[in-house]
């Protein structure tokens, strides 16, 4: 997303509610409450990647709670110049169908998604990859376009499939995902649930729960229902005006992580408006939020201001940024100097349902 400038008025620290009852043993399945239904089960759209990614499919590197890269599929890498990165594979993986991890595995999957006429939805953030090289049983090359020291983060939207299978079937990750992940999908029923079991080869730290479901409830009091008749264990993306009801019931709780972010973003190039390819039109707005009355106001304080394009627990996050104040005065000025004093009409598109609300 390079093109678009973003005004991010809200980090969300996304709200994730469980029966404290449950704590303590804590049940061996567990039944989540989901606003949206898994899509496709051979596509990575942003419902399909928020569920299947880590539990079924897994990618070179990941990340931590606290910004930094860590080894995943891939358990070492380096870069041997500008433009190319190596990855040691990491040994004795195997998919869910019994099929060993290798280097040719990294490079079917990467070059499978880099190649346009299987529509990958995640393209766009691997396509700075020139070239995908194996240069051994576990070692791959990567060289990218130009030098671009984010490429860990690219990898993070590449699946690691199966090659195998994918070469026998090209339509079998639509009935099966087939990952090393450490969980394998037992059942998907479209509308109603999709449930995981735990795999017992995986190769890292085994899950807690030997069986996870995943509810779409896409009505937002409908979820509160459920996780307080005890019919799921936990849900994601609650409305702010009922955490404050889940925090008196003895019976939930109320956990905040902040890697949900919201935003704004502002097509840079003009394509779709002229006037947002002025960057003072672009500052304008910024300036012209209310940022403080919509974390307050709005979320009721369930959210901080973001900084930037990213939030604080991304691997390049600079701490030294700060945020636009709300400065309606100058937001005019920049209005003026753009020649568009009597402002600007902005049409705003979004995806209903994809955040939860």
């Amino acid at each position: 997303m390079k093109s678009l400038r973003v005004i991010a008025y809200a980090l969300l620290l996304g709200s994730f509610i469980w029966p404290a009852a449950y704590a303590a043993p804590a049940p061996r399945q567990v039944t989540l409450a989901f606003p949206n239904d898994i899509v496709s089960l051979a596509t990575s759209d942003f419902v399909t990647n928020q569920i299947l990614t880590g539990t079924v499919y897994e990618t070179l590197v990941k990340t931590s709670l606290r910004g930094e890269y860590e080894p995943a599929l891939a358990e070492s890498w380096r870069v041997l110049d500008s433009n190319t990165w190596e990855f040691r594979v990491r040994p004795n993986v195997k998919f869910h169908n019994g099929e060993p991890l290798t280097a040719e595995a990294i490079r079917f999957s990467l070059d499978r998604c880099l190649t346009p006429e299987n529509r990958c939805p995640r393209r766009g953030q691997l396509a700075v990859i020139q070239k995908v090289d194996v240069a051994g049983p576990m070692t791959v090359r990567i060289r990218t376009e130009t030098a671009f020291a984010a490429l860990p983060s690219a990898l993070m939207f590449g699946f690691i499939v199966a090659p195998a299978a994918v070469g026998q079937d090209a339509r079998v990750l639509q009935r099966q995902p087939i990952g090393t992940g450490p969980m394998r999908l037992v059942e998907w029923v479209r509308g109603q649930r999709a449930t995981f079991e735990r795999n017992p080869e995986y190769w890292g730290k085994k899950p807690f729960f030997d069986r996870v479901s995943y509810r779409p409830v896409p009505d937002e009091i409908a979820r509160v229902a459920a996780l307080q008749a005890g019919e799921v264990h936990l849900v994601s993306a609650m409305p702010p005006e009922m955490i404050p009801v889940l925090v008196r019931n003895p019976k939930t709780d109320v956990a905040r992580r902040g890697l949900r972010q919201i935003y704004i973003g502002l097509d840079a190039t003009g394509t779709n408006n002229k006037a947002l390819a002025d960057v003072r039109v672009r500052q304008a707005m910024n300036y012209a939020v209310n940022k403080d009355v919509l974390v307050a106001k709005i979320l009721e304080n369930n959210a901080v201001i973001n900084i930037g394009g990213m939030f604080p627990q991304a691997p390049g996050f600079d701490a030294r940024l700060a945020a636009y104040p709300h400065d309606p005065a100058k937001a005019r000025a920049l209005l003026t100097e753009a020649g568009l004093a009597g402002g600007v009409d902005v049409t705003f598109n979004y995806v209903p349902g994809i955040e939860g609300r």
